[in-house]
Order: C-alpha cells, then structure tokens, then sequence
C-alpha cells in the first residue's frame, strides 16, 4: 500500500538550516551533464540541484553548457576542486 507523501512527512526527515550551517554540512553535490548538442541537460540538472537546498553546487562540463549554467546559477562552482 501506498503512503502518500506529506508536508508532515517531510518535516519529520528533512533538517533546516541554523546558522551554524555551512555550505559544506548542508551538502555538496557535482554534477556532470550535458554537452555541447544538449546543453539544456546541465541547466535542468543544475537547477535541480540547487532546488534541493544544497550548500553547494559544482558543475563540470563543456564551454557552451557551462555558460548556460552560470546564466541561470551564477553561484555554481564551475571549476574542479574537492
């Protein structure tokens, strides 16, 4: 049987974020998607990710989808790091 998924439910997993938070305990997340055909792949995973309410998001992928991405979420990080 199926349960369905409420805002109570959620509330009783998911965890706000204090000030104590940083972008590190609140998660990161790379994404590599996308490509020079269909940059719009990056976009929508990108966006996804930063919907979550993750600390960070990192994008790794071509020029053109990385452009795309940053016009979107200028806060991504589009270089490799750890």
């Amino acid at each position: 049987m199926a349960i369905e998924w409420s805002a109570e439910h959620a509330a009783g997993v998911l965890e706000r974020p204090t000030t104590s938070d940083d972008k590190y305990s609140r998660g990161v997340l790379g994404v590599r998607t996308g490509s020079q055909r269909y940059p719009g792949a990056a976009v929508l995973g990108v966006e996804a990710a930063h919907r979550t309410g993750l600390g960070m998001v990192r994008y790794l992928g071509d020029d053109r989808p990385t452009a795309l991405v940053l016009a979107r979420r200028p806060e991504t990080v589009t270089e490799d790091g750890r």
